[in-house]
């Protein structure tokens, strides 16, 4: 009987507290929303929350519906996304949206629809108008760039025709050299301006082996530029055995060889005069063509390669930057870049340009991307260039032609110091690994010693610290020279040069002084490329002279 009792006594406040709450508003009543959203409020768990939600649900998706605006429908599925009415809702949402962009009918329109709604009803339609619009920019900006991207980003749109064949129009009136034509025909397979295209890479590619003096590959191409160029240099050398050969052969220079011939045979003593200037004054001079294996001898060839101003050796000194042998690739560094340097400006931008095609598809390691950076710079690309050599040191902190040549690219004062250290880190080591051998007198210990103290005394300029390193590595050489039978650093460190420019001087003079007709093709070669300005003004005015 107790056991009863308390438990109505347990459920009794329950029954009064329902009993006393007051009933929910009636949806037309005023304020029934709030009235609900303060039931939800109130209690989470409550006997009236299924009723207070539905209600409000039914209140709001009928404000909803007789709103029929975006605001509306985004406020409702915001709240109830699980709506039974939020398939209508959206379905509504999207009708709407898709007025708005379709009446305003702008780019901007579209692609608003289209990011709220990418998969809505009218995305298909939308997707096509704006890419028509795009495509219709594009067009009238007429720009190639904005074209690819168009048809990147559209692989399948109508219109791809006409892009690409606005496309293809606009790279080829971009088209200024031999490496843009071939960038024409690598991306227009089926270009309007193919047959074209390929017309002036074959003639430009006939232009570029005439610049060249490629006489060989003239002879291939049946240019006939070839005979031309194998009469100017055997004149310009005075070679009495190629003019022989080239008044024996049918051809529009064998009459004037056969001339040439003569005159130099009438005084043979004068025209041995005249020869050896002639041989002297010629650029490119002849060098062997074998590199040999012992580092100093090799670094030696390189710069013999240089001062001769052969073109044709650019490739073999570009590779030889990868020499594990410092002096071997700091040689090659610096007769690549003084190639470029002394060649005739065309010349070397050719020369350049065709290595550096080679080259950047191929370059990974330090030496390969330094290489493309003395490219870079002789194209003129100097931002390019500095950013392959950081890429380049980077890559190997022991590659000296990168080190040094960071070292001279860098602006920036901290950037610059970065590099010094590297390039006084990368010396000081390479002395330490030699230093015995070269007190000793060996001659590729010595080598490497001497491109150890370039870099130490380049680092020296700005860290004091480095000179008492450049100091010792000095003291090794110059007891490496003592061993050696060398006089001094300078002795072993300087390397002889090549026959300078004051030989070609006096050479242009002896020429210019003989008032021969022989003499001019001579002359007249080193006026146009001779890298040293004196002789180019001496043979200039022997040749002004001869034609008054």
């Amino acid at each position: 009987m107790r056991k009863l009792q308390c438990t109505r006594y347990t459920f009794a406040p329950l029954l009064l507290a329902a009993a006393c709450v007051a009933p929910l508003p009636t949806p037309d009543q005023p304020g029934a929303d709030d009235a609900y959203r303060a039931a939800l409020s109130a209690d989470a768990k409550g006997p009236r929350v299924r009723e207070a939600r539905e209600r409000l649900e039914a209140l709001e998706w009928d404000g909803a519906r007789a709103a029929h605006s975006v605001f509306g429908y985004r406020r409702f599925l915001k709240e109830f996304e699980d709506s039974r009415h939020a398939p209508e809702a959206r379905q509504l949402l999207e009708g709407l949206r898709w007025t708005a962009a379709d009446k305003d009918g702008s780019a901007a329109a579209l692609s608003g629809y289209l990011e709220d709604e990418p998969r809505g009803a009218h995305a298909g339609e939308a997707w096509s108008r704006l890419s028509a619009l795009r495509l219709e920019a594009a067009l009238r900006a007429d720009s190639a760039g904005a074209l690819r991207t168009w048809l990147l980003d559209n692989p399948s749109s109508p219109g791809r025709e006409k892009a690409q064949a606005a496309l293809d129009d606009l790279d080829w009136r971009a088209v200024a050299d031999a490496p843009a034509v071939r960038r024409y025909l690598d991306a227009h397979l089926d270009g309007a301006h193919r047959a074209e295209a390929q017309a002036k890479l074959a003639q430009a590619q006939r232009d570029e082996a005439e610049l060249l003096e490629d006489e060989p590959r003239l002879r291939a191409l049946n240019d006939p530029g070839a005979d031309r160029i194998a009469y100017q240099r055997a004149a310009a050398l005075l070679d009495e055995g190629r003019l022989l050969q080239l008044s024996r052969r049918p051809g529009p220079y064998a009459a004037q060889a056969a001339r040439d011939l003569t005159a130099l045979r009438k005084d043979e003593r004068r025209a041995a005069l005249l020869e050896s200037a002639a041989h002297k004054l010629y650029l490119p001079r002849a060098t062997l063509d074998d590199l040999p294996e012992k580092a100093p001898e090799r670094a030696q060839r390189l710069r013999e390669w240089a001062q001769a101003l052969d073109g044709a050796r650019l490739h073999r000194m570009l590779g030889e930057m990868a020499s594990p042998r410092s002096s071997v690739a700091l040689a090659a560094l610096d007769g690549a870049e003084q190639l470029l340097q002394d060649l005739p400006a065309a010349e070397a931008l050719v020369r350049a340009e065709r290595e550096r095609a080679l080259l950047e598809p191929l370059a990974v390691g330090a030496p390969q991307v330094t290489a493309l950076a003395v490219l870079q710079l002789a194209l003129g690309r100097r931002e390019e260039a500095l950013a392959s050599v950081r890429s380049a040191a980077a890559r190997d902190a022991h590659c000296a032609p990168a080190l040094w040549l960071a070292a001279r690219l860098e602006q920036e004062s901290a950037l610059q110091l970065v590099a010094l250290q590297g390039l006084r880190a990368q010396g000081r080591d390479l002395g330490a690994a030699h230093a015995e051998a070269a007190r000793a007198g060996d001659a590729a210990a010595l080598a490497e010693s001497c491109a150890a103290l370039r870099a130490v005394d380049r680092a020296a300029q700005v860290i004091a610290e480095a000179g008492r390193e450049a100091l010792l590595i000095r003291r090794q050489i110059e007891e490496g020279a003592r061993a050696a039978g060398a006089k001094s650093v300078e002795a072993v460190c300087v390397h002889p040069a090549p026959p300078s420019s004051a030989e070609r001087l006096e050479a242009a003079r002896v020429l210019a002084a003989s008032g021969a007709p022989l003499a001019r093709p001579a002359l007249a070669r080193a006026a146009a490329r001779d890298p040293d300005p004196q002789v180019r003004a001496a043979a200039r005015g022997a040749v002004a002279l001869e034609a008054k």
